[in-house]
């Protein structure tokens, strides 16, 4: 098995990968790499670690976390970049900020479709920013996009419905669909580590309960969460050119399936 994009020309195998994936570890936790040049981890590079580490009991899993903890932790955030994850085939998917006592108080989040060409570019759903829905005063089950509402407490959650199904069955002429996430901290910041929650269903209908939204009767396909810092802004605004990127969730119209981007 080659090592060659991370390492130079070294080849690694048997017992010796458990150590090249240990190394690399470490090299990533004090911030160094193994880069040439020490350039920071690539997406690619992040996903060649991925492809080899199966190969030696469960570091895949091992590996894809410690990945993500470091970029929450802080430590060089910009250096590490999370592998895209793929979305199977759904019908609807729930977006889900999280963030626990000592991470901030008020998040605010921005969800919205870009890119499109319709009416529905650059309206984000949050605080400040516009209806609770769209189109406003839609149910949950028909509307193209919905917002759980303002959590301003020291810990919890805001979720967002992306109907995408919905979308591309009024705008039949568009094959992909691009959905944006970002989040301000509108309260007082404190470590600024949230999660984040990816979820997607088959069947069933959405309903709001509290500031969550749920599926009811339907079938859960995947729930995908990664851990995200979020900055103390020099001053709160609800322009979401000026807030922390999250990252991107594109739809893909004929096989009903999506890809995640996250962005450190």
């Amino acid at each position: 098995m080659s090592w060659s994009s991370l390492t130079g020309n070294q080849t690694v195998s048997g017992n010796n990968l458990q150590e090249a994936i240990n190394d690399k570890i470490l090299k990533l936790k004090t911030g160094k790499s193994l880069v040439p040049n020490n350039k920071c981890l690539t997406r690619s590079e992040a996903n060649n670690l991925l492809k080899i580490a199966p190969l030696v009991n469960d570091n895949k899993l091992v590996l894809k976390s410690e990945l993500q903890a470091i970029a929450w932790r802080g430590v060089s955030p910009s250096c590490i970049q999370a592998p895209d994850e793929t979305l199977n085939e759904f019908d609807y998917l729930v977006v889900r900020y999280k963030w626990a006592l000592g991470a901030g108080s008020d998040l605010d989040t921005f969800t919205g479709y870009i890119n499109t060409g319709t009416s529905l570019d650059n309206v984000f759903m949050g605080y400040g920013r516009s209806p609770y829905e769209l189109p406003s005063g839609a149910n949950y089950q028909n509307a193209y996009i919905g917002w759980a509402g303002d959590n301003t407490s020291n810990n919890g959650v805001e979720a967002i419905l992306v109907n995408f199904s919905k979308v591309t069955q009024d705008f039949p002429n568009l094959p992909a669909v691009t959905l944006r996430m970002a989040a301000a901290w509108y309260g007082q910041k404190s470590s600024g580590n949230i999660d984040m929650e990816i979820v997607t269903y088959l069947g069933g209908t959405m309903q709001k309960v509290g500031f969550d939204i749920q599926n009811v009767g339907g079938v859960l396909v995947q729930s995908i969460q990664f851990p995200k810092y979020i900055p103390d802004p020099p001053h709160w605004t609800n322009n979401i050119n000026m807030v922390t990127a999250v990252g991107f969730v594109t739809y893909y119209k004929s096989n009903k399936s999506g890809r995640i981007v996250i962005t450190y």
